[in-house]
């Protein structure tokens, strides 16, 4: 049987994606997705082609499509 373990941290919601409210920037600069209540899953960088992105509610979006949607929480 696989063993998890659970790595406990504060992650502070620097800057949030407009259109997608599970999905936020934390200040480590790490892409994050809410999966439920308290439970986060980091998002990794994909390169798609020639090019940078993330996936966001399975859709690809490059890194120049996803900056305008980006807007700061503070």
């Amino acid at each position: 049987m696989k063993k998890e373990y659970i790595k406990e941290e504060t992650i502070l919601r620097k800057w949030e994606i407009d259109g997608h409210p599970n999905y936020f920037f934390g200040e480590d600069k790490k892409l994050y997705h809410i999966v439920y209540r308290y439970h986060l899953k980091e998002c990794k960088q994909i390169l798609k082609g020639y090019s940078l992105g993330y996936i966001l509610d399975s859709k690809f979006y490059t890194l120049k499509k996803l900056k305008p949607l980006i807007k700061n929480n503070y």
